[in-house]
């Protein structure tokens, strides 16, 4: 066993052994060791390893580079500290038991349809999704991967989709400064500008929900895994069912007007 001899600056008042691991310390706190190893610890580098995961595969990375690059995308989200504070929308993520050997994800990501230009999703099937699991997740492309992800403005309470500019080009005061704006076909989308929140929320909400369904009326195997349509549409119809009713009963009806087409 390998002696370590802690720097000056790190030793206090009594001569103490203490055994960690692999190593044996000398130090004269034993409160103090204790405190730097709980500093290290902290500053240590994040492994999957350490979170039960285990790459079980020879040559994983070189052999299954696409795959594997999804399951440490998914140990990642699931584990990392900094990950999830740089995207809070992971944290209290986790994975089932089965996948955290990559042996059995990759089993079922070959026989799920697993391709280059596809990316694991766990938030479609089921509203408010936290696991990955062969039961939650499927395999879409990007633009059914963003198609949910609904944004709300930095440091703003104004509803998700809703954006304020008080001022116009010429400085002059806007009359209607709440727009609503979302991506549609790969480029932003603005659906008209309205005097209160309240108002252009509705709009969204409507506009949203409706544009989700146009998406899985043409759901085709270029958005998703083939074995995955039905899965993928049918969760689709029930996510803008779920956003209708929670936008009318926060602003009120949908009244019958023009709508602006996706």
């Amino acid at each position: 066993m390998p002696w370590k001899v802690l720097p000056e600056n790190e030793q206090e008042l009594s001569l103490v052994f203490v055994k960690l691991r692999r190593a044996a310390y000398i130090c004269r706190s034993p409160f103090l060791i204790f405190k730097i190893m709980q500093i290290r610890r902290k500053n240590a580098k994040w492994s999957y390893k350490d979170h039960g995961f285990v790459c079980d595969v020879k040559d994983a990375e070189k052999n299954h580079p696409l795959i594997y690059g999804s399951w440490r995308t998914m140990t990642r989200r699931t584990t990392d500290p900094e990950y999830q504070a740089k995207k809070p929308s992971y944290k209290d993520t986790w994975a089932c038991e089965e996948w955290k050997f990559f042996s059995n994800f990759l089993e079922w990501a070959l026989v799920n349809g697993h391709r280059e230009g596809l990316r694991l999703d766990k938030d479609i099937v089921v509203i408010g999704n936290k696991r990955y699991s062969p039961d939650t997740c499927v395999f879409v492309n990007n633009t059914i991967n963003n198609l949910l992800a609904y944004k709300r403005r930095k440091k703003s309470n104004l509803p998700i989709g809703v954006g304020y500019t008080e001022f116009n080009s010429n400085g002059s005061k806007q009359k209607n400064p709440y727009q609503v704006q979302f991506k549609t076909n790969g480029e932003n989308k603005s659906f008209g500008r309205y005097d209160t929140p309240e108002e252009a929320g509705l709009v969204y909400g409507r506009e949203k929900s409706e544009h989700i369904r146009q998406v899985a009326d043409n759901l085709s195997e270029e958005d998703c895994a083939k074995c995955h349509i039905d899965i993928v549409k049918a969760a689709l119809y029930n996510h803008a069912d779920s956003l209708e009713k929670q936008t009318q009963a926060k602003y009120g009806q949908f009244e019958p007007q023009l709508m602006f087409g996706i």
